[in-house]
């Protein structure tokens, strides 16, 4: 086995265990429970148990967090993986989501946005998903905007009828297709006021 510390300007931490498996490095937190662990096979492993986990920084324009694959085949990767490991799978259940968190001109943290999975279907054989896009209105709840239903093979637009308008713009009109939600009225090329059930 080896332990390394050297010197100025140079490695200053380094292990090189001859195990072939089981925990090369570990560290626990204050209550005895594993934190970070690095195994013999390579995988490494953190758990903050109920706690997060936080990487930082504060430049410009610069990735927080990079995925890397060097592999040279054509299969997938990087991956990234949310995996909702529950023992009690049920449909229509959240299953992770994207969240996207800001400060307001008061100082205060607020949810903006979020893209969240739901089961469909959680029945073994017949696995069906659900993507939802919501945006926060007025520091409410969010607002679900989108859907995509794997149960249907369906893309829906304002699943919960709620006063949401759909907008088209081509390379020089705006409003060229607008759909009115207050009113349930379309017009092509008429603006943003259609005047009929379908105004062209």
């Amino acid at each position: 086995n080896t332990l390394s510390f050297e010197g100025t300007e140079g490695q200053v931490f380094s292990m090189s265990p001859t195990l072939s498996s089981g925990d090369i490095f570990s560290v626990n937190d204050i209550s005895g429970m594993q934190s970070m662990a690095v195994n013999a096979d390579g995988t490494i492993t953190m758990d903050a148990q109920t706690k997060s986990v936080t990487i930082k920084n504060n430049a410009s324009a610069t990735s927080t967090l990079i995925l890397e694959n060097t592999n040279a085949d054509a299969v997938d990767g990087p991956i990234l993986e949310f995996y909702r490991n529950t023992p009690s799978p049920a449909d229509n259940g959240d299953a992770g989501a994207i969240q996207w968190t800001m400060t307001n001109d008061n100082g205060d943290k607020h949810e903006y946005g979020r893209l969240f999975m739901e089961y469909n279907d959680a029945s073994d054989g017949d696995e069906r998903g659900e993507m939802i896009f919501q945006l926060t209105e007025d520091g409410a709840v969010g607002q679900e905007y989108m859907r995509l239903r794997g149960g249907v093979r369906q893309i829906e637009l304002n699943t919960m009828q709620d006063d949401i308008d759909l907008v088209w713009n081509t390379d020089n009109t705006a409003n060229f297709f607008f759909c009115d939600a207050s009113t349930n009225r379309i017009g092509i090329n008429v603006g943003s006021s259609p005047s009929a059930l379908l105004h062209v």
